[in-house]
């Protein structure tokens, strides 16, 4: 059996036909990974990654394949010496299986150059060997079976017929079929059962797995199963020259589907991508396994894209396919192109109704194929159906302080977070309840607006009032948010609130320590900032932050319209810096603020975290730039201060906190004090000490705050983060809901916040330099090396029979 083996391999280096066809594949393969240009070639992507590789080798392979194994039967056919095979002590199975075992030997020879490749974007990566080797071997791994495929079917076509150009034929027709044929069936219309079916018959789903970097034992099984199959089928046709035998298929097809079958329900999956990015959280996995109807996913990221946004693309629909691993027929999704419309006026209405939806669009830049350059209108967002209820999610991180490649990875390493909260929320079978408390000048529904939009589509929102006389009034909440209070808390309310927080409630405070606005400046040139006492200092104190009566000054802020017209002249407004609205940066490391875009702020002071207990965790999530200035309240505050250049020897404190989260059994302010003294009487369900909890609290309350603009006499709330001089929209959206969903998750869905994805990018510098050099090499050494091992086979088999 080994000889035959030998002998089929050595026929393959002793025939034109066989470097013909290892060349059309190499030199095929490497013109489109590294010369024409286009979203397959890999030095125009940018990306360290052999991906296009395992695009373009199932389809060379559909004509690879067939030209190395159209001979092995039919050759044997037409030359008559298939009878002689059977003089030798071998059965038919095993001359389909030596037959079989030597094109998959070929195949992977044939393979062996391409690590050429591997070699060069490992030497050009950024910094070099900056690649994902681990995915790369488990692609390879699904490239060989895919190939072992292909060469088991066209061993049974080779032996249909004793003409090579028809066994070539069928080969290729067969193959085509079970790669992606099953799939094109299974668009028809058909029940969801039967498509499912039909595309689990098809290799290009196994394979489309495997090629990722995960290697799932159900996929293993259908390969091998697929392979099993044809080649029995190869033996029992030449059997059939002597006995027809129809009861051994059969039966080996029911025991291969009944293996199958046992597969799908006993399985185990590696990962072997270097950031394990196919392995989905514990936390997604619940979500996904407490479906019990079907989510429609559409997502609207399709068509012509740039490379990072087809890299993204490609992410989203694998993430979705690991969903579906473990949702099953319970999750569908479809990716749609909204340009792809000629009549403007639907793809407008098309944009208007995905805005309308919640779906944030941006511009891209495209190269056209005569080489210029165009804006496009894309929508990377998805929107998630079940049972009639529709939820969007935006899948784009925007930090402008970033790069755009990784604004981008960051939303690649943001996706499984944000469809597992959607899906966790649109499934959820109680809305979490939220109130923002009023009775004390909080900021209105017309300036909340923003925030409590956003959360609407997660949370039920309402308005609510302390009951001074019920110290259980809020427990119908989840969470509640007090939004920049004007006048001071009773001993009572404060009483409340304690008692709330002490029964395991969550609160976000958004508290200003100091009284003064921008519009207070609108009409006069400068204002005092006093302090503003709302009785609340002891009782954060004991909970661990202290909010400071200053005012932060810092040299990263906005900028607003300043008149530098002399007076009695024509007003001129010129940009200028206003120190007291800094830009405000999150802490990368935590889920609330990972990737997010600055947030802007306006009079904000500095928070302290104060205490030792340690049931009591603190982490800073905002702070100022490291170039910022404190100055003490009351102070004044001028717009000439715009005007002034800074100096940095008055900028220099470091980052200053703004915003504290704290989670753990907080103890109760009220803890060693008479009850009754407070509130009247005794209350039996007094506790002193906390159940587990999370606070968020912000020492500005502006940055919950929206502004809003009036139109033909209405006002109208401007989006949460929007700054309308600069017309830039910052992260204070994202920020607090963030932060709403960091206090609320019981589910540890917000760690997904955290999981980083290493951004794997080639040398642009080396590869402007050098791009001519490697595309000489990645297109002439492995069709080369293939030629050396020809001619050391042949000048080895030589010298051995010149020796006999």
């Amino acid at each position: 059996m080994f000889v035959l083996v030998l002998k089929e391999v050595g026929s393959f280096f002793s025939s034109l036909t066989g470097y013909v066809s290892a060349g059309v594949f190499l030199v095929v393969s490497g013109l489109f990974i590294w010369v024409f240009p286009g979203e397959l070639n890999i030095p125009d992507s940018g990306y360290a990654t052999l991906d296009t590789l395992f695009i373009i080798a199932p389809w060379v392979f559909l004509f690879l394949v067939p030209a190395v194994t159209m001979r092995l039967f039919a050759e044997e056919k037409r030359s008559g010496t298939l009878e002689l095979l059977h003089v030798r002590p071998l059965s038919d199975l095993n001359i389909v299986t030596a037959k079989f075992a030597a094109a998959v030997v070929l195949i992977v020879i044939t393979l062996l150059p391409t690590l050429i490749w591997f070699w060069s974007v490992h030497s050009l990566g950024n910094p070099p060997g900056n690649l994902d080797a681990g995915a790369i071997w488990g692609s390879y791994i699904g490239l060989v079976f895919l190939a072992s495929c292909y060469a088991a079917i066209g061993l049974f076509a080779s032996s249909l017929t004793g003409n090579q150009i028809f066994a070539f034929i069928l080969t290729v027709l067969l193959c085509f079929f079970f790669f992606t044929g099953f799939e094109m069936i299974s668009i028809l219309p058909l029940p969801s059962g039967i498509q499912e079916l039909l595309l689990h018959l098809g290799i290009n789903e196994h394979y489309r797995s495997v090629s990722r970097g995960v290697v799932d034992s159900r996929n293993i099984v259908y390969f091998l199963s697929l392979i099993t199959f044809f080649v029995y089928l190869t033996a029992n046709v030449l059997e059939g020259r002597k006995k027809r035998h129809y009861a051994g298929p059969a039966f080996l097809l029911g025991g291969l589907v009944l293996i199958g079958m046992i597969s799908g329900h006993v399985y185990y999956r590696a990962d072997l991508t270097a950031d394990k990015r196919y392995t989905l959280s514990d936390a997604s996995r619940e979500v996904l396994n407490r479906l019990d109807d079907v989510v429609h996913v559409r997502v609207y990221l399709d068509g012509d894209l740039p490379a990072g946004f087809r890299r993204m693309r490609n992410s989203v629909r694998d993430l979705l396919d690991e969903f579906r691993v473990v949702a099953g027929t319970r999750l569908h999704y479809e990716f749609i192109d909204p340009s792809d419309f000629d009549d403007a006026s639907v793809r407008n209405d098309l944009f208007r109704q995905l805005h309308g939806k919640g779906l944030n669009p941006t511009n891209i830049e495209i190269t056209e194929r005569g080489g210029g350059r165009s804006q496009r209108l894309v929508f990377p967002g998805a929107l998630v159906t079940y049972k009639g209820l529709e939820i969007p999610v935006n899948l784009l991180r925007n930090n402008p302080a970033l790069h755009a490649e990784q604004n981008l990875n960051n939303s690649i390493q943001g996706l499984e977070y944000e469809f597992a909260s959607a899906l966790y929320s649109i499934t959820d079978p109680e809305a979490r309840r939220i109130a923002f408390i009023e009775g004390h000048g909080e900021l209105d529904e017309m300036l909340v607006s923003g925030a409590s939009n956003a959360m609407a589509r997660y949370y039920d929102i309402y308005r609510g009032r302390i009951d001074p006389d019920d110290p259980r009034s809020l427990d119908d909440y989840d969470a509640v948010i007090i939004a920049k209070p004007l006048r001071p808390f009773s001993e009572r309310e404060k009483y409340v609130i304690d008692q709330y927080i002490m029964r395991g409630g969550s609160v976000m405070w958004f508290i200003d320590p100091v009284a003064i606005d921008l519009d207070s400046l609108t009409y006069q040139s400068e204002a005092v900032a006093l302090i503003k006492d709302l009785n609340l200092d002891d009782q954060l104190f004991r909970y661990g932050v202290r909010l400071n009566p200053n005012l932060i000054m810092d040299i990263n802020c906005l900028l607003i319209p300043v008149n530098v017209g002399l007076a009695g002249q024509e007003a001129r407004f010129v940009p200028a810096p206003w120190y007291f609205s800094p830009l405000l940066a999150g802490d990368d490391n935590h889920p609330v603020t990972r990737g997010l875009n600055y947030v802007k702020a306006e009079f904000a002071s500095v928070i302290d975290t104060v205490g030792t207990d340690p049931l009591i965790r603190r982490d800073v999530l905002l702070r100022s730039s490291p170039a910022t200035r404190v100055v003490n309240a009351p102070v004044l505050v001028s717009l000439d201060m715009a005007r002034k250049e800074p100096r940095s020897s008055d900028f220099n404190l470091g980052g200053q906190p703004v915003a504290v989260m704290l989670e753990g059994e907080f103890t109760s302010v009220f803890a060693n004090r008479i009850i009754s003294g407070i509130i009247g009487r005794d209350d039996p369900g007094f506790r002193d000490r906390g159940e587990l909890t999370r606070m968020l609290v912000v020492s500005d309350g502006d940055i919950i705050r929206n502004d809003v603009t009036v139109s033909g006499g209405v006002p109208e709330p401007l989006p949460l983060g929007y700054d309308r001089y600069s017309e830039q929209t910052f992260g204070n959206r994202e920020f607090i809901v963030n932060a709403l969903n960091y206090l609320l998750d019981e589910h540890g869905l917000m760690e997904l916040r955290t999981r980083e994805l290493r951004l794997r990018l080639l040398d642009r510098q080396r590869l402007r330099e050098e791009r001519t050099a490697w595309q000489v090499i990645n297109l002439t050494v492995p069709f080369i090396l293939i030629v050396i091992a020809g001619l050391i086979y042949n000048y080895i088999r030589k010298r051995l029979y010149s020796y006999r």
